[in-house]
């Protein structure tokens, strides 16, 4: 697809100063609104064109995000001191704008082409201002306009084909003075996303159908401020809310209306900003309040979850809003002295230190000296379809990965108060550690209690293998409706103790680091929600998603009363040589080096190997 995509962060236009860090929009989302409702059947898009969603279909969804990119930083000879690069499409067409919005120094719109060397100037007619947001492979442009150039200027959502501007503002009766309305992505179906504020100041994402000129709004279920930023050609929507809390996440919705929330580990605020049609999300988080607040972009896939994309003149100062189906990233920078500046990346750079020397060494970086910042993901992740047939079965579809291998187990779906409500034969995953298969209940039931979860435990069978530790829970869906229709839930991973007792959210973050004169890996790991006492760890061939053979054990990681590990370093000697980028990842355990595996010839895991977390590298 085109890079639906456009960054945005809370902050006027015309006041978008650098150290603010403004994105492709102007809006203020950061402020709370009504609550929005729950996604609605009604509110799905019916992608019917033949164009978008066959192409979207030849995109399969990206399994693990690059690792490293080239950089490059690309401003508008009219002016090197603040550009912004919004969206790029599959041809590599990019689109941007110069100016920072304040008095005097409007925002001035351009498509980038052939190989972002030629800029080409695309400013709605009498307009004032003009920011270019986001643009298909059909050569549409959406964005937005301005006929002021001062604090509150206002502005009107647009869409443009062939010097043919159309118009875009949602229909309400309760618009901001003055009004703001932004278009921030196009599809290759014409389907657009944007947002418009209320009186209050509050935004709200919507879909326009620029072939029917239809609207339809973007709901979050529980959000108090919805701005949708990306579609793709699947009818995803990529975006960010404000929670009741006050907390901005990102957000990727499904076209069923199923939404997943994006928040990355240990961050203040992390906004979704562009969307691939391989399902691949780009945005930015902040670490940090204040004056030593950072910024930093994202890329994100369901298997591999986040990776940090920092331009090397921007560390700390980076923010990604486009990508497009090769993986290509288009963003922005600001450097020492404050300026902004346009960033494109592509995949296939390293991170690594420029005065070592070539040869072979991990992550295909040569014998380079290299370091890898790693997000880890819980495990298992993936979906559950949970749907009631006719006859009074109910049959679950699940996608999902990062189990034991080969292990079984539980399932049933449960209600907190009751227990199991419906059972199901175990559940074996594959040697792979995947489960991608439809199951269904044992007998027939009835509509299902409120707050109904389908319900995965970590052994087959209660007490099987004479441990308590069976019975834990090892993944959940989301709430069930009482009478399940097939809409599509996350399945989330959950970590108790034998008890039952809840041990926090599993996240954290690793790097990794590459010595070739040593010959040597180490390995630092700080994670949250693990359990007190010692955790295995290993690096394996494969990925999280497709798990293979360990490559080099660790000493055990250490977790302390509350379940913490905290900036602990282990090192593995001997690495001559690595395995290529994309075909090693790192795994937590639950058990100890002594727990994860039996005493059988040869051994088999046991329930304790349960990966916890995990990140490709």
């Amino acid at each position: 697809m085109k890079k639906p995509t456009v960054g945005v962060i809370a902050a006027a236009a015309a006041v978008a100063v650098a150290a603010t860090m403004t994105a492709c929009s102007s809006g203020t989302p950061a402020r709370p609104s009504a609550p929005a409702s729950a996604a609605l059947a009604a509110d799905v898009m019916d992608l019917t064109s033949p164009g978008g969603v066959d192409a979207a279909m030849a995109a399969p969804p990206m399994d693990a995000p690059p690792t490293n990119f080239d950089f490059r930083t690309v401003d508008n000879p009219k002016d090197q001191t603040y550009n912004q690069l919004c969206g790029i499409n599959d041809q590599g067409v990019i689109a941007g704008y110069f100016g920072s919005g304040a008095a005097g120094h409007p925002n001035q719109g351009y498509q980038l082409r052939n190989g972002a060397t030629s800029f080409v100037v695309e400013n709605v007619p009498n307009s004032v201002q003009t920011m270019v947001a986001g643009l298909n492979n059909q050569a549409a442009t959406v964005g937005f306009w301005s006929t002021a150039n001062n604090e509150n200027p206002g502005n009107t959502g647009f869409v443009a084909r062939n010097g043919d501007v159309h118009n875009v503002a949602f229909p309400t009766n309760d618009n901001a003075n003055p009004p703001v309305n932004q278009l921030l992505s196009i599809n290759d179906d014409g389907m657009a996303v944007g947002f418009y504020n209320d009186s209050a100041g509050h935004s709200h994402g919507y879909t326009y159908d620029t072939g029917r000129n239809a609207f339809k709004s973007v709901n979050v279920n529980g959000a108090k401020s919805v701005t949708a930023t990306a579609i793709n050609d699947r009818g995803m929507i990529a975006g960010y809310d404000t929670t009741a809390a006050g907390v901005m996440e990102g957000f990727l919705r499904a076209s069923d209306g199923s939404t997943r929330h994006l928040s990355y580990p240990g961050s203040s605020m992390t906004q979704a900003n562009g969307l691939s049609n391989r399902n691949e999300v780009v945005g930015v988080y902040t670490v940090g309040t204040g004056q030593t607040a950072q910024t930093h972009g994202f890329v994100w896939t369901a298997n591999a979850g986040f990776k940090t994309v920092d331009d090397p003149n921007g560390v700390g100062s980076t923010t990604v809003n486009g990508v497009n189906d090769a993986g290509d990233l288009v963003g922005f920078y600001v450097d020492r002295s404050g300026k902004t500046h346009g960033m494109v990346a592509k995949p296939g750079g390293m991170t690594a230190n420029p005065t070592a020397t070539s040869g072979e060494g991990p992550s295909g970086a040569g014998n380079r000296s290299t370091t890898e910042h790693l997000t880890l993901q819980a495990m298992p992740s993936g979906t559950v379809t949970v749907t009631r047939t006719e006859d009074g079965h109910y049959q679950v579809q699940i996608d999902a990965s990062g189990f034991t291998p080969s292990q079984s187990h539980r399932a049933e779906i449960d209600f907190p108060d009751l227990g199991p409500v419906i059972r199901f034969v175990p559940i074996q995953a594959d040697g792979n550690g995947a489960i991608k298969n439809t199951f269904v209940s044992t007998a027939t039931n009835g509509a299902l209690p409120a707050g109904s979860r389908f319900v995965l435990h970590l052994g087959a069978a209660i007490g099987d293998n004479h441990s308590p530790v069976s019975d834990e829970v090892l993944a959940q869906s989301d709430v069930l409706p009482n009478v399940p229709n097939g809409a599509r839930s996350m399945l989330t991973a959950v970590h108790v103790n034998a008890g039952g007792g809840f041990l926090g959210t599993l996240s954290g973050s690793a790097t990794v680091s590459y010595d070739p004169a040593a010959h040597r890996l180490t390995v630092t790991v700080n994670a949250s929600g693990v359990g007190a006492g010692n955790h295995a760890a290993h690096i394996h061939s494969g990925t999280c998603a497709h798990q293979g053979q360990v490559l080099y054990m660790l000493n055990d990681f250490t977790a302390d009363a509350n379940g913490n590990i905290v900036n602990q370093t282990r090192t593995v000697n001997g690495v001559t040589s690595a395995p290529a980028r994309g075909s090693w990842y790192l795994n937590l355990h639950e058990g100890d080096s002594n727990q994860i595996l039996n005493t059988l010839t040869p051994p088999q895991p046991t329930l304790t190997f349960r990966p916890l977390l995990c990140a490709n590298l």
